[in-house]
């Protein structure tokens, strides 16, 4: 089975989407979806993580490494695509989970191990001290020989996965297309997109797209607009405000937004519950309250505060994850 990402960046699925929340906003909205991409014998590779876990699995193959192992806490979406590549592809993986084990595994970790990952649960300061994959020697100390990949997939296989990813999504995006918003957590898929869509720019003569990226921050850790600007490569202008940290990277603007994470990663206010449930009926299909509920009531608070009055078409990258809607059931 190929690992090309080519497949994948040749065409990347793009729909107007008419969402009766939106509707009394004038921009056009587009949904991305990236969601409906899939990839592996199982078809449980989807979303981002093809383009940050191809690359990877292709670079362990040709370094003879038969185990990759990697971070995550209960409801990764990383660790579930993981080991459902480790099945697809054939090779041994292993997570390392954030915290105590559970008396009952999430919905996500036992798909996880079912799908043969080994999963090892670790304390918190180690999970810290460990996550980064800068400690590879510690790691196949205990677990072998081991192509290590850190926690979201963001190293550079992955990151050289995402900007492909970006460059896609910039030639075939909509010409009416200034803004587009995603989710960001660790940030690499934002890197991707922004410097994806710098490459395009540089030396092009296209329209190409040439407006805002929104990154709406899932975290509550306001320092993930510094940390994305120190993981660009490109020179960058730093004008800051209250909850949001606007960036000119080349050609390409781009912003983060950090009062929207609702209360933490995947915590859920009563206000989000509320937009939440009305959302899945008007959009018709589930939608995970970690990532994307959070991007499109950012967006929707956004739009009722006039911030977009100025946007001709927005574009939404549905990232996928929605098996980590199976949290909020748990609740």
């Amino acid at each position: 089975m190929s690992l090309n990402l080519e497949s994948f960046c040749q065409h990347i699925p793009i729909e107007h989407c008419d969402i009766p929340l939106f509707n009394d906003f004038s921009p056009t909205l587009y949904l991305i979806r990236l969601d409906q991409l899939r990839c592996g014998t199982n078809h449980r590779v989807m979303g981002n993580k093809i383009f940050k876990l191809l690359p990877n699995v292709q670079l362990a193959k040709e370094k003879n490494y038969r185990q990759i192992v990697s971070f995550g806490g209960p409801w990764s979406n990383h660790l579930h695509a993981l080991a459902a590549a480790g099945e697809a592809f054939d090779f041994d993986t292993v997570g390392l989970v954030r915290g105590e084990r559970p008396t009952q595994l999430s919905a996500t970790l036992y798909d996880a191990q079912s799908l043969g990952m080994r999963l090892q649960f670790i304390s918190r300061s180690d999970y810290r001290r460990l996550c980064g994959g800068r400690h590879r020697a510690v790691i196949e100390q205990q677990f072998g020989r081991s192509w290590v990949v850190p926690e979201g997939g963001s190293n550079t296989a992955g990151r050289s996965g995402v900007r492909a990813m970006g460059s896609a999504i910039a030639l075939q995006l909509p010409s009416s297309v200034d803004h587009i918003w995603m989710a960001v957590a660790t940030g690499s898929t934002m890197a991707g997109m922004i410097e994806g869509a710098e490459a395009c720019r540089q030396g092009s003569a296209e329209d190409l797209f040439d407006g805002v990226i929104n990154g709406v921050n899932v975290l509550k850790n306001s320092g993930l607009g510094e940390a994305l600007t120190a993981n660009l490569a490109a020179s960058v202008a730093v004008d800051r405000a209250a909850d949001t940290l606007s960036i000119d990277a080349g050609s390409v603007r781009w912003r983060v937004l950090n009062d929207a994470h609702c209360g933490g990663y995947a915590k859920v206010n009563a206000d989000l519950r509320t937009f939440h449930r009305l959302l899945e009926q008007q959009l018709g299909e589930p939608v995970d309250h970690v990532y994307m509920a959070k991007v499109f009531y950012a967006l929707y608070q956004s739009l009722q505060a006039g911030e977009m009055s100025d946007a001709n078409a927005i574009a939404v990258i549905h990232s996928g994850g929605q098996q980590g809607r199976r949290g909020l059931l748990e609740r």
